[in-house]
């Protein structure tokens, strides 16, 4: 009786060890998921908090940016971005704090106090977003998170690309 309680506890870890690892291994499929479909057109222009120049249409190739005032690593995002030839639009999440110098410099466009509704379109799992849209308004590349340290060399790359063609 002991060696058959003994084995369903052995069989039972092992089960939840295969399915915690087989979500794990789901979950981070999903973060890696890029978006199809013209996502740009969830933004439109004239739900703007700022625009530099009058546009009617979000067009690639450009960068779009998920990020929030009060992320340390969104503002050390918005130095890093200064001298990128594309344009940028920022969406920040229920922030109603005012819009800094820093990213009027940085964007073509803010869109300020976003609901959430918006991040299951772009796949959004954590802030700073960054992706960079083709000329067709296809997502090229996206980043999550802090990349700055782990992937700037394919963050130019694709810059290089998007900016090619």
């Amino acid at each position: 009786m002991r060696k058959n309680k003994l084995t369903l506890i052995v069989v039972a870890v092992l089960m939840l060890t295969v399915i915690a690892s087989a979500l794990q291994l789901l979950s981070n499929r999903k973060a890696q998921v890029v978006p199809e479909g013209d996502l740009l057109q969830t933004l439109a222009p004239s739900k703007a908090d700022y625009l530099k120049h009058p546009t009617k249409k979000i067009k690639g190739p450009c960068i779009v940016l998920f990020i929030a005032s009060w992320c340390p690593h969104c503002h050390e995002i918005l130095t890093d971005l200064k001298g990128v030839n594309l344009p940028i639009w920022i969406v920040l999440y229920h922030d109603r704090a005012p819009l800094t110098d820093k990213q009027k410099q940085v964007a073509q466009g803010i869109f300020r106090d976003v609901p959430l509704s918006l991040s299951p379109k772009w796949h959004v799992k954590s802030i700073p977003s960054l992706f960079i849209m083709n000329s067709r308004g296809e997502v090229d590349s996206k980043f999550d998170g802090s990349f700055r340290k782990k992937g700037q060399k394919k963050f130019k790359e694709s810059l290089r690309k998007v900016q090619n063609e």
